[in-house]
């Protein structure tokens, strides 16, 4: 019966997102070396077993959800982002309480044209879906 479903209420958790691979463009830029890149890898994944292990009481996911920030693709980094100059939306991680799954434990990311986002405006926007 429609009467009695009830959606569920959640309250955003704000949390920091790190630039995930060599590809973003801001550790693009920084041109570090194989080694540095590596330290920087083994830091944020420590940072986001902490967030998780805290924010998920322990449970295990390899995917997030996120509005804004930095995506975590379980794949490859998107090269249409930097073709396209986009900035991220929202990413929908796959998860097994909701039973939402994009192929067997990805992410579907949405993204828009970054400087019509500076604007206000969210214009040609485009999204990509891997599978882990």
């Amino acid at each position: 019966e429609l009467n009695s479903f009830r959606a569920a209420v959640v309250d955003p958790i704000p949390i920091l997102s790190l630039p995930g691979g060599h590809e973003e463009p801001v550790l693009a830029a920084l041109n570090w070396s194989e080694d540095e890149y590596e330290r920087f890898d083994e830091m944020q994944f420590d940072f986001r077993s902490i967030q998780q292990g805290y924010w998920l009481k322990g449970g295990s996911v390899t995917t997030y959800n996120c509005l804004g920030g930095y995506a975590s693709f379980s794949q490859y980094y998107p090269e249409e982002e930097l073709l396209k100059n986009s900035t991220l939306l929202l990413q929908i991680g796959s998860d097994d309480y909701s039973w939402m799954m994009w192929g067997d434990g990805g992410e579907l990311t949405l993204y828009a044209d970054s400087e019509a986002l500076l604007g206000g405006r969210f214009e040609r926007p485009w999204g990509d879906s891997q599978g882990g």
